[in-house]
């Protein structure tokens, strides 16, 4: 009897050691399935940042472009107010001549009356 429960220990721990390898053989390949995806998610994100990096450059030029045309545009309408200016004073100007004008054609249809 002492043999047959040997032999039924013995079977009992072979059994578990199996069971035990089973369970680590998942373990490990579920860990590796974890690293995989992990690795690929890291690759897919070092891509997208990569992405993002040259789409930053592509604004950073868009933008010192945007404001080179930005002081050129203001170069212009500085020059547009200084005329503007220039305008105004001469409507003002016009608009004294026109009436010291009128005030001379009195003047002058007074004289020749």
């Amino acid at each position: 009897m002492q043999e047959s429960s040997r032999s039924s220990a013995q079977s009992q721990a072979e059994k578990m050691f199996s069971t035990m390898g089973e369970y680590l053989r998942s373990e490990l390949t579920a860990s590796t399935h974890d690293y995989e995806l992990l690795e690929k998610m890291n690759r897919i994100a070092t891509e997208k940042y990569k992405e993002m990096a040259g789409f930053a450059g592509s604004m950073s030029a868009f933008m010192d472009n945007v404001e080179e045309k930005h002081q050129e545009l203001n170069l212009h309408l500085a020059q547009i107010d200084e005329v503007l200016a220039g305008v105004s004073e001469l409507e003002r100007v016009v608009a004294a001549l026109d009436d010291y004008t009128r005030d001379l054609e009195k003047r002058f249809d007074t004289l020749l009356r």
